[in-house]
Parts: C-alpha cells; sequence; structure tokens
C-alpha cells in the first residue's frame, strides 16, 4: 500500500468550500430564532450541508453560550453552554432521509425553544421559513471562467488533486465544457475536478459527450454523468470493490469494507478504496457523531450497482457478518443495525444458525445503542419463515430486539413463546437468557434473575449467561453471589478459548469490586482490561475500563485524572457509534468538575450531558445529570429549578427496582435541603438504607462525599461575618466565602469555588487601591488557579463567575471598564 494512504483514508474530511454562498449563510442564520424552524431544501449534491455546517459554526460563534446540536452529536465549544438563553441552541437535523419530519418534531417536543434547522430534498410542514440552496451560477462563456464561483471551487479541487492548475487558452473551451455539464452542483463538480489527478480537461470533456449522461431525472444526470466519467479510468479490480461497495446500504468504516469486499486476485482492497475516494466515488464523511466513515454516493449506486448480482453480493455479505465478532466495533451504531437488517433478509430460510448469529450481533449491539424497528422486523420475519427445529432461539433474540426497540410488550411475548418450543438444554438456555435482558430492561429484577437463574442450569458452560447474571446480581445487592458469578464466567470462557469473554468477566470483576470500595483489586483488573482492550483492538472493552478508572480516580480525588480517562472513553464511544453509552461519560465529566471543586464548569458540563442523554434516549445517563445538575442549582441558590430537575430524576428512576440510583437522587435531594439551611438533611444522609448502599455502590458513595461535603462547608460558616469589609450596606468577608444583604439576608458562597475565589481578589484589590481594575486574566487566574484553556474560554469563564456574583446581590457595586472588573469605591468604606 502506498506511504500515507491509510492517513488520506481515514483522516478528517476538510472543511466545505462556500463559494458564492456567504450571503445564503448569512440570510439562513438571520433566520434562527428562538423555537423557529427553518428547512434548507435543495437538490442532491447541491451542497445543503455544507451551508448548513457554515450556518451552524457562525450561530455557535455568537457567543460563549450558544450551543449547536449537530443530529444526535454534541459540538465541542470549549467547555461553554447554552445556559438558560432560550436563542442559546441550534439543532441540525440533516442526513435523515424519509424520517425528517419526525425527527423534527422529536426535536420540537424535547427542546421547544431551541432553532432548528432541518435539512432535505424537501421542506418540512412545521417549517417557518424555507430557503432554497440553488446550484452555483455557471460563466456564461470561456473567457468568464475567472469570475464565476462554480470554477473557483473546481479549481480548489483540481490543486489539490494535482498540486496546480494553469488554465491556458487552448484549455478554456475544455473547462468550460466540464463545467457545464455539472449544472452547477457542487458535488459534481467535486467529483470531476477530481479526475484531474490523472486525466486532461480535453479528456473529461470527451468522457461526458456520451449521450448516455442525460438520462434520468434532470437534477440526477450532472451526478450520473460525473460518476461515469470518473469510473471509465479505473481498472478491473476498482471497479469490482466499488460495485460490492455499492451493495452497502449506509455509510461503513475502513475495518468493515475489509471484512466485507471480495478482492479479485491481485487486488489490494484498501490501495483501491485510496483511489476511488481520489475520485471521489467515496467520500469520508463524519456520521451522526460516531466517527469518519466512507460512504458511496447515491448516484454512483445507480451507475455501478447492476441489480442482476445484487442478490449474491448481500448473500456474501450476510456471511461476512455472521462470523464477525466485532461488529460494533468501528461501526456507527446505526450503520451497523443498516447492515445487519440487509444481511438477516438476505440469508437463505434454512440458515437459521446464520442467522441466530446475526441477531445475536445485533442484540450485543443494542443491548447499547438501541434497536430500530426494522431491525427487530426483520428478525421477526426471519423466524417467521425460518424450518422447524431451531428458530426458538431466533425469536426470543428478535423478542430483546423488540425491546430494545422500545416495544416491551411485544419482547416479553416473543421471548416467553420462544421459552416455550425450545427443544434442546442448549436453545432452552438461549431463550430465558433473552427473555431474563427482557424483564432487565423492563425493570423487572427479580424475574430477570429467575430466568437467567435457570439459564445458568440449563446451559452451564455459557459464560455470557453469567456475566449476566452477575449483573442483575449486583443490582439486587447480592454482591457474593455476584462475585462467583463472575468467577465462573471466567472459567467457562477459558475453557472454550474465549478471551475477550475472559477480559470483559474481569472487568465486571473490578467494577464489582470498585463498588465494595476494594480499590487496590479493582485497579489490577482495570490495567489488565485497558491492556486487553488495546492489544486486540476492542474499542468498547477500552472504553468502558477507562470509565471505570476515571471512576476510581474520582472516589480517590483526582478530579483531573479523571476527567481525563472520562473524555477519552467518551471520544472513544462515539467513535464506535455507541452515543448513548457515551452520554455516561458526560455526566462523569460534570462530576469530576464537582469533585475538584469547580462549580460553575460542573453546572455547564451537567447541562451538556442533560442535552446529551435526552438526544441518546439513554434514561440512566439522565437521571443521574438531572441529579448532578439539581446539586449545582441548590448550591446556586436557584432552588426552584432544582427542585423541578430532581423531581424529574425521582420519576425516571421509580419503579425500575434500582436502588442505587434512587439513592444518588434522594443524596441530592438531602443535598439540595442542606443548601435551603434546613436542618434535617444531615440526619437523612445517616439513614441505614443510604449506609448500607453506599458500602456496595461506587456512586451512592460518590454522591454521599458531595453532600458531606456541603454539609461540612453549612456548618463551618462563622454566626457573624468577623473579617467583612463592607461595601455600601453590602458586608463581604475578605476570603469571599459570605456576603450579608441590606436586609440582612446570608449568601453562602463557601462552595462556590470560581466565584469566591473571584470576588475575594477583588476585595483584596479594592483594599489595596480603592480605584483599580482587574482584568479578565488576572480574574481568571484567582478564580481557576493553574488551570490552562484558550482566551475565549477564559473569558466565558470569568463572565459566568461574574453573573453568578450579580446574582448573589452583588450587582450594584461591580463595575466593569475596558479593562475588566472592580469594586465601585463610591460605594464602598473599610470596616474590619
Amino acid at each position: 500500500m502506498r506511504d500515507g494512504a491509510a492517513e488520506e483514508l481515514i483522516g478528517a474530511p476538510a472543511a466545505p468550500s462556500l463559494h458564492g454562498r456567504a450571503d445564503l449563510v448569512s440570510d439562513v442564520g438571520a433566520r434562527l430564532r428562538p423555537s423557529a424552524v427553518v428547512a434548507l431544501v435543495g437538490a442532491p449534491g447541491v451542497g445543503k450541508s455544507a451551508v448548513a455546517r457554515a450556518v451552524a459554526d457562525a450561530f455557535g460563534g455568537r457567543s460563549a453560550r450558544h450551543r449547536v446540536v449537530w443530529n444526535q452529536g454534541l459540538a465541542d465549544e470549549d467547555g461553554a453552554g447554552a445556559g438558560d438563553d432560550p436563542g442559546g441552541l441550534l439543532v441540525v437535523v440533516d442526513g435523515a432521509g424519509d424520517e425528517l419530519d419526525a425527527r423534527v418534531d422529536e426535536v420540537r417536543a424535547t427542546f421547544p425553544e431551541a432553532a432548528v434547522l432541518a435539512v432535505g430534498l424537501r421542506a418540512v410542514p412545521v417549517a417557518d421559513a424555507i430557503v432554497d440552496v440553488a446550484p452555483l451560477p455557471l460563466p456564461a462563456t470561456p473567457a468568464a471562467l475567472e469570475s464565476s464561483p462554480a470554477w473557483a471551487l473546481f479549481a480548489e479541487r483540481a490543486r489539490a488533486v494535482r498540486g496546480g492548475l494553469e488554465l491556458d487558452a487552448a484549455d478554456r473551451p475544455f473547462a468550460h465544457e466540464v463545467l457545464a455539464a455539472t449544472d452547477g452542483l457542487p458535488l459534481a463538480i467535486f467529483v470531476l475536478a477530481s479526475q484531474l489527478r490523472s486525466a486532461s480537461l480535453r479528456r473529461l470533456a470527451e468522457r461526458l459527450r456520451s449521450p448516455d449522461t442525460t438520462t434520468g431525472r434532470r437534477w440526477g444526470a450532472p451526478l450520473v454523468g460525473a460518476v461515469r466519467a470518473a469510473t471509465l479510468g479505473l481498472g478491473a479490480g476498482e471497479l469490482s470493490v466499488l460495485s460490492q461497495c455499492a451493495a452497502i446500504p449506509a455509510p461503513f468504516d475502513v475495518e468493515t469494507a475489509l471484512a466485507l469486499v471480495a478482492a479479485p486476485d491481485g487486488v489490494d482492497v484498501e490501495e483501491a478504496l485510496v483511489a476511488l475516494r481520489e475520485r471521489s466515488l467515496l467520500q469520508a464523511t463524519s456520521f451522526g457523531g460516531a466517527g469518519i466513515v466512507l460512504r458511496v454516493l447515491g448516484c454512483v449506486r445507480d451507475v455501478v450497482a447492476d441489480p442482476s448480482v445484487a442478490g449474491p453480493v448481500a448473500a456474501r455479505h450476510a456471511a461476512h457478518f455472521a462470523r464477525a465478532k466485532t461488529i460494533s466495533i468501528g461501526m456507527p451504531a446505526d450503520v451497523a443495525r443498516d447492515h445487519l437488517s440487509a444481511a438477516l433478509l438476505a440469508l437463505p430460510p434454512e440458515d437459521w444458525a446464520g442467522a441466530r448469529a446475526l441477531v445475536e450481533r445485533a442484540a450485543a449491539l443494542c443491548r447499547r445503542a438501541g434497536s430500530t424497528p426494522r431491525l427487530s422486523s426483520a428478525a421477526e420475519a426471519w423466524a417467521a419463515r425460518a424450518p422447524a427445529g431451531g428458530e426458538a432461539p431466533l425469536r426470543a433474540s428478535a423478542g430483546l430486539l423488540a425491546c430494545f426497540g422500545g416495544d416491551s410488550a411485544r419482547g416479553v411475548a416473543l421471548a416467553l413463546a420462544a421459552r416455550g418450543d425450545a427443544r434442546t438444554d442448549e436453545e432452552r438456555a438461549a431463550t430465558l437468557r433473552a427473555l431474563g435482558l427482557v424483564q432487565f430492561f423492563r425493570g423487572h429484577l427479580a424475574e430477570a434473575r429467575a430466568a437467567l437463574e435457570e439459564a445458568s442450569r440449563a446451559d452451564p458452560t455459557d459464560g455470557v449467561t453469567w456475566v449476566d447474571l452477575a449483573g442483575i446480581l449486583v443490582l439486587a445487592g447480592d454482591t457474593v453471589s455476584a462475585e462467583a458469578a463472575l468467577e465462573r464466567a471466567a472459567v467457562e470462557a477459558r475453557r472454550r478459548g474465549a478471551l475477550d469473554l475472559v477480559a470483559w468477566a474481569d472487568l465486571r470483576k473490578a467494577e464489582l469490586l470498585l463498588d465494595l470500595g476494594e480499590e487496590e483489586r479493582a485497579a489490577l483488573l482495570l490495567d489488565a482490561a485497558l491492556a486487553y482492550g488495546e492489544l486486540h483492538g476492542d474499542a468498547r472493552l477500552r472504553a468502558t475500563a477507562s470509565g471505570d478508572v476515571g471512576l476510581l480516580a474520582l472516589l480517590r480525588g483526582d478530579g483531573a485524572r479523571a476527567e481525563a480517562c472520562f473524555r477519552e472513553s467518551r471520544e472513544v464511544l462515539e467513535g464506535i457509534g455507541l452515543g448513548s453509552s457515551a452520554a455516561t461519560m458526560r455526566w462523569a465529566i460534570a462530576a469530576a468538575h464537582e469533585v475538584d471543586e469547580r462549580p460553575d464548569d460542573a453546572l455547564v458540563a451537567y447541562e451538556d450531558a442533560v442535552l446529551a442523554a435526552r438526544l441518546a434516549k439513554n434514561d440512566l445517563a439522565l437521571g443521574l445529570a438531572l441529579a448532578g445538575l439539581g446539586r449545582c442549582l441548590a448550591d446556586r441558590q436557584e432552588l426552584d429549578r432544582a427542585d423541578a430537575r430532581l423531581a424529574e430524576a425521582a420519576r425516571l428512576f421509580d419503579g425500575t427496582g434500582d436502588a442505587r440510583r434512587r439513592a444518588v437522587v434522594a443524596i441530592a435531594a438531602a443535598h439540595a435541603a442542606i443548601a435551603r439551611g434546613e436542618p434535617s438533611p444531615s440526619s437523612a444522609l445517616e439513614a441505614p438504607a443510604i449506609v448500607e448502599l453506599s458500602r456496595r455502590s461506587a456512586e451512592v458513595r460518590l454522591a454521599l462525599t458531595l453532600a458531606r461535603r456541603r454539609l461540612g462547608a453549612a456548618s463551618e460558616r462563622p454566626a457573624t461575618l468577623r473579617d467583612a469589609v463592607r461595601l455600601g450596606e453590602i458586608l463581604v468577608d475578605r476570603d469571599g466565602g459570605s456576603l450579608q444583604l441590606p436586609d440582612g439576608k446570608r449568601v453562602d458562597l463557601a462552595t462556590r469555588g470560581a466565584p469566591k475565589r473571584i470576588l475575594a481578589h477583588l476585595v483584596a484589590r479594592y483594599a489595596a487601591a480603592p480605584h483599580a481594575t482587574a482584568t479578565l486574566e488576572e480574574l481568571f487566574a484567582a478564580g481557576w488557579p493553574g488551570v490552562r484553556v484558550s482566551a475565549r474560554s477564559a473569558a466565558s469563564r470569568v463572565y459566568v463567575a461574574i453573573s453568578t456574583l450579580r446574582g448573589a446581590g452583588l450587582g450594584p457595586i461591580l463595575r466593569r471598564t475596558s479593562e475588566g472588573y472592580g469594586l465601585d469605591p463610591s460605594h464602598l468604606s473599610d470596616e474590619g
């Protein structure tokens, strides 16, 4: 393979060029007001997504408190959050196809005050404004090429692939002819310009004169013509690879392509993929926040996908998927689900063993990323036409998929029916395991435990069943039996040579030890799991272990180390399409800020975590994030908002049988009561049930530690301000930890971290020089000592901290100048 080809193949795509589109971007951005829905419409290939990306970038740059959500991936905003600004959130829905209307409705229901940008071939019915993205204008004559935005885009791409583009008089007619064949569609321009790596403008124009380039709908003709011109120069091996890739119905990663494509003799598949991307027949794209993947253009399928070979190609893909043990690794979840659905339907009716393997792969994926009606329906359809004698496990797995897709009643019915149809111990164990998981995801822990225990008796050699049972036992509080189940899982996995399952069993044991407070033993197992994940390329194992290492760091009070681990875990999970699991890491990052006493950062991070969890429909992550957000709001004395968040968290966990998460919410409620100054919460934190749960749950122990810290800060507050400065009628402690307002109300800032330190700095500056002003850089250094961030992020954090001080009652005496902030000396007099 050529040097550097891998980097070129999977590297991040270049930022989209917007020649001639600046006014359009400004027009769309001006329409994005709170609650507005703007539809961005246009023909395929006209550049809608590029315009949407530019609009989103401009929106996110309006202020530090503006946030953009692109499909289901939260854009990193360098620590800034939307806060309470209803105009601070933009949701872009792009690439949703036929589901665009439903996706927009869902976004409006979840975030009614957000602006929505819907990108598609047609406008959504609820659009308040419709903006049409027209093709780029073409030059009327060859002499007008240089003034054309279409030619500017063509020349830019051409220079990228060949290092330069000199346009002499002889080439002008051919350049004009090639450009005219694109109809101004940026995608067609991009595809054709890519051919200049190996063809001249004259040769490219000759390819485009084929009479069949004008077939099909008018908007499709330029794209089809561009693709035909691009395929004419391909070798037989590259054409074979392209045809097989065209049979894949969704974006795919490089490893998947290597597994699926049957290469002709002498053809390097990865090198062929590089060549196809160089011709823009394959495109690298960011798919739903799940990392860089490849996709085949729809117009490419129109040209190279021969219906006469579609059946054999699909069947070959099904065979690959049936034996692919890492189907969810390195592949976006939505893509994997599409692949699995297509592969399942392509299997012959008698291959029930292959179908079961496929559905089990799907279940392993969807257990963490959710199912789709298409996938569960495909499993049911295959089970219905399968011959008698092997369909029971498949039907049970179909029930599991239905449960993951949100239809738990259907899932239970299928699993129960499958249990009755099982003929052998192995089938019985498989159906019982599926039934146990269905009951678990319904929140019925007792029924789940009974089914999994019966499954373990039916087939004691199935290590997966033992791992699943251990998880149920942990939730039930039976940690002794859980540890024994994990030991049995590891033994059976070693006996079968399933080293990946051994690693997972050891990881689950580490999590159990972490819950029990045996940190040193847990650390050894976590190190081993990380090493296995890195050695064998098991990204999900590595991400899970990294998150557990972060939790261990939290328990040890090392917030910085914890945050680094959680961010690494989140990036890996998002990269392999497990956005739902990644949402949990956002909650953990916020908790790391709390441990490091960075309450303002924690507040923003919890808001991000709530948003991510809602989008991912992850109730566990949502409940934990809401509990943390409630704590932060209570510390800011925003008690009504805190109560609302905590009440929502409690509703999410009520009736689930998850005592640990209910305890986390109860502790957060006590935390809020402490912030109110109520006397009873201290006894609530020492309730026997809470204390007992803290002995076998790391999450409960962490929540309890934070609440006790809050209780300690409240109890240490002096009855009077003994070392204070009088600011007019306001008294402020010199350490910034407390203040007394003119009406006698005390405001506690002892746990507010940065605002407390910034106030202390301002008081000290006033004491030294009453007219002094502190710069933003100076205040950031005081509020976040030793922290290094960008200038924009630093300014944003200072603004949020100053806003907190204003809200605490210091607004009348804070003054702002062009240089920074200070205390207004006209209101001050010293009082030691």
